[in-house]
């Protein structure tokens, strides 16, 4: 029923989802000021990465799922059809909220690093972390394990249900995109090395042209294998989907990574392949997978209560939280929107907790991370002096959130870049879900630009992820790289709740620009009181003085970016206030790919950017 309903529909949405693309090209305006309106709806509503993921949201909706199932559904789309952002190598943070329960959770679908990796191995062999073209990059792929987790718990359906729509598409194919071809052509130098990857991503010696039929045979067997090992239990649903996680983490997946690494082929890198079949054991036995969501509250100008709760320091987005604890002492409803002091507000504000997040935020279950104080007010309220409304830092020093203090002893061991700044990938998909019920299931799920580093190992179909780029060689950094320990990553869920309410789902791509587009997208909302697609299409900043969240995380003192949109007068504004300004195409795709609905009088809503391929959808 839901692999029927999911072909019939799929012509009709491809040929909406291109208009989405035109009107980004020729800023086409409707009536409301908006390229496209604001999806609203009555029943349940989704923002996905791509039309077909959006669709098979839709249909599993429709099928009688709740917003957990259908959010699992489209995010393993975005597996197929997304494979140059998104892939099972990589990782996929959750964050959820369950309206029978009337719990909110965090679900940490990131996967470690192998237990041989060390910063002597890196050091030895790579004199650092690498960047690029590297299989000793790859960590523990979590997606799936998160993404198990979630539909057993907190879903309704079972994994051969959540499957169908990608499985068709693997095994069917699919018109191959614009956005996957650019990324497929700028790293074939790379992948095509792997012989592997060249047969999955060249099936006919040569990358694919726009709209010609992507296949991929391997990754449909192999989830096929994993809906197989469900149907063993036909009356156990969660027995069922556990079979299927173990044939991933313990049976012939992990076991044809482990063969790969012990035979890998010579394409001329030092690499030494670092992941075991024990370190995919080792996950899915014994590492926790599922926390509390971190949490704090911010009231608007008209005096509405919000509660925001975000996944711990394993991703980045605390510092979401600790941004708008700064930001909750201005009357911001008094600020005009997109002026230079409310810009140079926000852009000081995203500096001085991006400092923390170089040096505090890490994996909790292997260092010691002061969550909790972080996330404080108390903490902000000691660190909000340190904004000058009248001038621009060069960049800020981390805290000390331990002693409520608000300069860290000594100055971080970073380096500047001698570069001008440059366009930050955006490997990461944005999945958000919500029904009238009040469930809400929010992914940010990516493989780091798994195509950059380029290998798919062996007959399993997927790339591996690059997550471990993430780490430091840093001592002082509780994010240096070291065995069995999640890296801390950009992908960054965040659930976000009105006067007590679900209100909120929202999310995006982009790296270190995730925050930065989250938090003006949540100003927008709330603040400014902006539909989600008004919200999402207005013209965005992003900051590079902070340490990159990528390695080896140097600074750009006083730099920052902002749409070619911006006025004459908000630009000497900035200037005037200390900020060096690169004017910048308002549509990059560097400035994110956002994902937004809410929920407010019994009205569902959708927005969608136009910067990417994201697609909105509801009924």
């Amino acid at each position: 029923m839901i692999n029927s309903l999911f072909a019939t529909r799929l012509l009709t949405v491809a040929v909406l989802a291109a208009s989405t693309a035109l009107a980004a090209e020729d800023s086409i305006k409707t009536p409301n000021g908006a390229m496209r309106p604001t999806i609203q709806v009555m029943n349940a509503a989704v923002s996905a990465p791509d039309q077909y993921s959006a669709l098979a949201a839709i249909e599993i909706f429709k099928a009688g799922g709740n917003a957990i199932d259908a959010g699992i559904a489209a995010t393993i789309v975005s597996k197929v059809t997304q494979h140059a952002h998104d892939s099972w190598g990589g990782e996929t943070p959750i964050m959820i909220h369950h309206a029978a329960t009337d719990k909110t959770t965090y679900i940490s679908g990131i996967g470690p690093s192998p237990q041989l990796a060390t910063v002597e191995y890196f050091q030895k062999v790579h004199s650092g972390i690498p960047t690029t073209d590297s299989v000793d990059i790859a960590s523990v792929p979590g997606s799936l394990a998160g993404l198990a987790l979630a539909l057993k718990e907190y879903g309704t359906l079972r994994l051969a249900d959540v499957m169908a729509p990608a499985i068709e598409l693997a095994e069917e194919g699919f018109p191959i995109s614009p956005m996957q071809v650019k990324w497929l052509k700028k790293y074939e130098p790379i992948y095509s090395k792997w012989p592997d990857s060249k047969r999955v991503f060249m099936p006919e010696g040569k990358v694919l042209e726009v709209g010609e039929i992507f296949k991929q045979p391997d990754q449909a067997r192999m989830m096929k294998a994993m809906v197989a090992a469900e149907s063993a239990y036909p009356d156990d649903r969660a027995k069922g989907i556990q079979a299927a996680v173990d044939y991933f983490y313990k049976g012939d997946v992990a076991k044809e990574i482990d063969r790969f690494m012990h035979n890998l082929p010579d394409v001329g890198i030092p690499d030494q392949g670092l992941l075991r079949y024990g370190d995919f054991v080792k996950f899915i036995d014994e590492v926790q997978i599922e926390y509390a969501p971190l949490h704090t509250t911010y009231e608007d100008s008209k005096g509405n209560r919000y509660d925001l709760y975000a996944a711990n320091t394993t991703t980045q987005a605390p510092a979401l939280l600790m941004a708008v604890n700064i930001l909750d002492a201005y009357d911001i409803g008094a600020m005009a929107h997109n002026s230079p002091e409310y810009l140079h507000l926000l852009v000081e504000t995203i500096d001085l907790v991006m400092a923390d997040r170089y040096t505090y935020f890490g994996d909790p279950d292997v260092v010691y991370v002061p969550q909790e104080q972080l996330v404080s007010k108390a903490y902000a309220d000691v660190r909000r002096p340190l904004i000058d409304p009248k001038k621009a830092a060069p960049h800020f020093e981390p805290g000390d959130p331990r002693a409520m203090k608000a300069r860290l002893a000594g100055t971080l061991n970073l380096a500047q870049s001698d570069g001008p700044p440059s366009d930050w990938e955006t490997s990461t998909v944005q999945l958000a879900t919500m029904d009238k019920d009040g469930n809400m299931f929010n992914a940010t799920s990516s493989n780091n630009m798994g195509v950059k580093f380029g290998v798919v190992p062996g007959n399993v179909g997927f790339l591996l992820g690059g997550r471990m780029r993430m780490f430091y060689m840093d001592p002082e950094s509780a994010n240096q790289v070291g065995p069995f320990k999640r890296p801390r990553v950009t992908p960054c869920p965040v659930l976000v709740f009105k006067n007590g309410k679900p209100w909120l789902n929202l999310g995006t791509p982009g790296g270190d620009q995730q925050i930065q587009t989250m938090l003006q997208l949540f100003m927008n909302i709330a603040e400014f009181g902006m539909p989600l697609q008004n919200s999402v299409e207005q013209y965005r900043f992003r900051s590079f003085a902070f340490p990159k969240a990528f390695y080896p995380g140097e600074i750009l003192d006083y730099q920052m970016g902002i749409g070619h949109l911006a006025s004459p007068q908000v630009l000497k504004g900035l200037e005037a206030l200390g900020h060096q300004v690169k004017v910048e195409d308002t549509w990059k795709e560097p400035y994110g790919g956002a994902a937004l609905v809410s929920f407010e009088n019994g009205v569902l809503s959708a927005g969608a950017d136009p910067r990417r391929e994201t697609y909105a959808l509801g009924y």
